[in-house]
């Protein structure tokens, strides 16, 4: 009896040591493929002017850290959550100076296999990077980048005057933001 314990210890304590390892596991993002996913909007993606509307804060701000992946309960569909310091607002008032955590869609499987990415998603933050990022607030108060374009590289101060103006001219979806109601509190301020 004892020498069909042993090995089967052994063999049962190197399954439970590399299910753990597997776990700790997480391998380069940028090694991996990418699975594209297609989704569809009741408002122009690429209409600056009607993402902005659809913005809560818009803001320049430079990515200090990706602090790693959340996933929705319907679909499992994966969010990459950053950590951003804030550096000037254009719409809505975020604490300027400050780090917030912002979740954009797409991000590495629940399985470590591929890359999620929207179809039409250039922009991937990277670390120590500046951007000009369009959040909308989901209804659990959380900073979120909900579809493509909403992540702009900070090339020069054009780029900031530019959305300056579009945030001018934005155009408000009626429609679209009477469902977004739900959003109620960030960062302790009731949105309006």
């Amino acid at each position: 009896m004892k020498k069909i314990m042993i090995p089967v210890l052994i063999i049962a304590s190197a399954l439970l040591l590399a299910a753990a390892c597997w776990q700790l596991y997480t391998p380069d993002p940028k090694k991996l493929p990418v699975s594209v996913t297609i989704h569809e909007y009741i408002y122009d993606i690429s209409s600056k002017y009607e993402t902005m509307g659809m913005s809560d804060y818009v803001f320049a701000g430079t990515v200090e850290k990706m602090e790693g992946y959340s996933y929705t309960s319907a679909d499992d569909c994966p969010y990459t959550i950053y950590s951003v310091s804030v550096e000037q607002n254009l719409k809505g008032e975020l604490p300027a100076g400050e780090s917030v955590l912002i979740q954009k869609i797409g991000g590495m499987d629940k399985f470590k296999r591929y890359m999620v990415a929207e179809e039409d998603d250039k922009v991937f933050p990277e670390e120590g990077k500046k951007y000009i990022f369009a959040a909308c607030v989901n209804k659990e108060g959380i900073l979120n980048l909900p579809s493509p374009n909403r992540v702009i590289a900070f090339e020069n101060e054009d780029v900031f005057h530019e959305y300056e103006e579009a945030i001018e001219n934005e155009i408000q979806n009626e429609i679209v933001k009477n469902t977004w109601n739900a959003r109620n509190h960030v960062y302790g301020r009731k949105m309006e």
